[in-house]
């Protein structure tokens, strides 16, 4: 089924013009819209305004154009229906085979704190929605490109002939997957924000690129992302170097970026099995990282790296330790020399994966998602390490200043470790990190091997809260100088005796970081 007549109608106008002259050169009649059609016509492309077809002006400056029954009876008209033609023919309208249409960019306009109503308003698309379900809805008889990234693959189908009925479907079905999005972003804007409905909040996913293998190799696994939207977080990042993205690389790479961005001062976070097992701030990336990988150099050995700040030479001559290797690491940027070492210093260089992550600060969105054999989980993000009003020291001795910037540094840590989490740290560096274990003593007793004779005078940071002494009284022996917890046990009072017993500190946040 050849293409004789195509309506044009795009706010972003990347693409259609050698869209427009490849259709030209196939004969296609080309109908269009006030700013579009300028734009083709400036390219030499000839175009007929819509309202050829219409018998009937623009209005509201633009604002009603193509919502007319002249047009979308030629997106409509089933060509397999004698009735339906005859009508064309006896308006005189001509059927509209291919509708090349894309949306205002509602999203990008909201995300921008000083949005007026106004201008969200003006930006919801309703004759291009309209048009993208009319065409695709008579997907059999009418192609419907809804994204410039289509337009490649359909110039050279055009160029060939195999406009077939698989490829025509398939363009239908993501121009629906986009609109439902578009509504989806609409309907959250209007309640204020995403909200704890799976209904709502749930968008649709395009497949993005196949993977190597799942967690295992007999495991298939794709990379999906939104339909419509720009990625975000590790699927935004640019690949600089190494070999493809596995699926346990991106959820390592995510654990990593997530618990590094949330420290101010430069910091190395390195990641293994979806779990932290060497953190570090310093005066520069090379210390912070050095310091990272000292705390557990044997588990930092094929682990992932996340840096918060731009990777110099100097920290790449840390990063490039002799006698480990890394999968992967993500950084805001690199130092042309810098990744050039990255790149080539050692045989394992080659497939060492690289990311570049210019938004490294990016907010979070503000719920999750957790499939369930028949089932959605969603909650909102924690975002939060606790609230000042909240914390509370509960020993007789108390915490400086500077204990306390320790306690948060190992609570942080903590949150992003499974639970049960613990967390020793010195000097803005972890030293030991026990983390699910189906109880806290476990962890505590994983944690304090770790950190052996440096526990002393070191603090330490529990997930959760302490059922009773037992695992306390481990860190308290061991000389653990401060201890940060939510609080909340039963057993909190016989935790404190402990405690001030050791002459130690423990402060209460009232806030918990469990995660499953």
């Amino acid at each position: 089924m050849g293409i004789i007549s195509a309506l044009i109608s795009t706010y972003d106008k990347t693409g259609i013009d050698e869209l427009g002259m490849a259709l030209a050169k196939a004969g296609v009649r080309i109908f269009s819209t006030g700013g579009t059609a300028k734009f083709l016509a400036s390219h030499n492309i000839v175009v007929r305004e819509v309202n050829t077809l219409t018998g009937f002006p623009e209005l509201m400056g633009g604002r009603v154009k193509t919502l007319h029954p002249h047009i979308f009876a030629g997106i409509l008209a089933r060509r397999t229906m004698q009735y339906d033609m005859e009508e064309l023919t006896h308006r005189e309208l001509p059927p509209i085979d291919l509708v090349v249409v894309n949306l205002y960019p509602f999203r990008e306009v909201v995300k921008n704190p000083t949005c007026s109503l106004e201008d969200a308003l003006e930006n919801i698309d309703i004759g291009g929605v309209a048009l993208l379900r009319a065409a695709a809805k008579n997907f059999p008889a009418v192609i419907v490109l809804s994204s410039p990234d289509q337009y490649a693959e359909f110039m050279d189908r055009l160029a060939s002939n195999k406009l077939d009925d698989d490829y025509r479907r398939r363009l239908a079905l993501e121009a629906f997957c986009l609109t439902k999005n578009y509504d989806l972003a609409i309907s959250n804007w209007l309640r204020g924000g995403p909200q704890l409905d799976a209904e709502t909040i749930a968008p649709v996913y395009k497949k993005s690129s196949v993977l190597r293998y799942g967690e295992n190799p007999h495991q298939q696994a794709s990379l999906f992302l939104p339909y419509g939207e720009p990625p975000r977080g590790i699927p935004a990042a640019r690949k600089l170097n190494g070999r493809e993205i596995s699926y346990n690389n991106y959820l390592d790479l995510e654990a990593a970026w997530k618990l590094c961005r949330e420290f101010d001062k430069p910091a190395a976070v390195i990641v293994k099995h979806n779990n932290p097992c060497g953190v570090a701030l310093g005066s520069d990336l090379a210390e912070a990282f050095h310091r990272a990988y000292q705390a557990d150099a044997m588990s930092a050995y094929g682990g992932i790296v996340a840096v918060n700040r731009p990777v110099d030479s100097a920290a790449a001559e840390q990063i490039l330790v002799k006698g480990t290797f890394f999968e992967a690491m993500v950084a805001p940027s690199y130092t042309p020399e810098a990744l050039l070492e990255l790149k080539t210093r050692k045989s394992w260089c080659e497939r060492f994966i690289i990311l570049e992550l210019p938004n490294f600060l990016e907010g979070l969105p503000g719920y999750e998602l957790r499939y369930l054999v028949g089932g959605l989980l969603v909650q909102s993000t924690d975002l939060t390490l606790w609230n000042d009003d909240e914390v509370h020291v509960v020993s007789k001795a108390q915490p400086s200043p500077e204990m306390m910037a320790q306690m948060r540094f190992a609570y942080t840590v903590a949150k992003h470790a499974r639970s049960n989490a613990i967390v020793i740290a010195k000097d803005y560096a972890t030293l030991g990190i026990g983390m699910g274990q189906p109880n806290r003593v476990w962890s505590m007793e994983r944690a304090l091997a770790s950190a052996e004779e440096q526990a002393k005078g070191a603090v330490l940071a529990s997930d959760g809260f302490f059922p009773m002494p037992d695992a306390p009284g481990l860190a308290l022996a061991a000389g653990i100088a401060g201890i940060v917890q939510p609080g909340g046990s039963k057993a909190d009072e016989k935790v404190v005796e402990e405690v001030d017993r050791a002459g130690a500190i423990m402060v209460f946040t009232g806030q918990r970081h469990f995660r499953h």
